[in-house]
């Protein structure tokens, strides 16, 4: 009798599993989603835009602005996007704004001075 009610209880879990795992998600490999270059830039001038606010960039970025461009770049194996800001005028010319491939800040860099991502 305790065989009967064990083998019935495992069915009932395993049947319990079985069907739970059809609500899993499934995705092709392990990667993550990759977020296209227009993504990138927007996440950029979001991020540009909070250090503005925070005061770690001067007003001038918001409104000197001359051009924003993405390329993409590797180190150690990771691909991330680079998102420059150039402004017309006032020193350092340049803003480095690094995206990784799901769309978040990994860092910045204006001039020689780099900062980790928060």
């Amino acid at each position: 009798m305790k065989t009967i009610v064990r083998r019935g209880f495992f069915a009932v879990l395993v049947s319990v599993f079985m069907f739970s795992v059809g609500f899993i998600p499934i995705r092709n490999g392990f990667a993550e989603e990759v977020i296209a270059p227009l993504a990138a830039v927007r996440n950029g001038l979001k991020v540009a835009d909070d250090m503005i606010v925070q005061g770690k960039l001067d007003a001038d970025w918001a409104t000197g602005l001359r051009s924003v461009s993405v390329t993409m770049r590797n180190i150690k194996g990771f691909a991330e996007y680079v998102v420059t800001l150039t402004r017309s005028r006032g020193t350092p010319a340049n803003v480095s704004i690094y995206i990784n491939m799901s769309g978040g800040y990994s860092g910045s860099s204006l001039g020689d001075r780099a900062t980790p991502s928060q």
